[in-house]
């Protein structure tokens, strides 16, 4: 999965240790806080966090490096909140096939 920022793709990806830091950056102790409403400075901060992160690792998977240092550097390219909405979706899809069994994803 890609997002775009700026009229630049960039590929995403979430690997274990990019999904806790995503965690981490938002204080969620658990998956649940994804359900729980949060307020929209919080929802935009866990947009950018999600594109933040899941850029970093998605280049670094392709041997290349971020041209982004923060998640305020990823704010200053959105437009829209909608531009997030491949981040959020590729965290979410992420998590929820990390705890998949390897059967459970065989048979998708």
């Amino acid at each position: 999965m890609n997002i775009t920022l700026d009229g630049k793709d960039y590929p995403l990806f979430f690997s274990m240790l990019t999904i806790e830091a995503v965690m981490a950056e938002n204080k969620m102790m658990d998956f649940d806080s994804l359900q729980e409403n949060q307020n929209v400075a919080e929802s935009m901060k866990f947009a950018r966090d999600c594109a933040f992160y899941g850029i970093a690792s998605g280049l670094k998977k392709e041997g290349k490096k971020s041209p982004f240092h923060s998640s305020e550097e990823i704010a200053e390219k959105v437009e829209s909140f909608s531009d997030l909405q491949p981040a959020i979706d590729a965290f979410t899809e992420s998590v929820s096939g990390f705890f998949q069994t390897k059967e459970a994803k065989k048979a998708k």
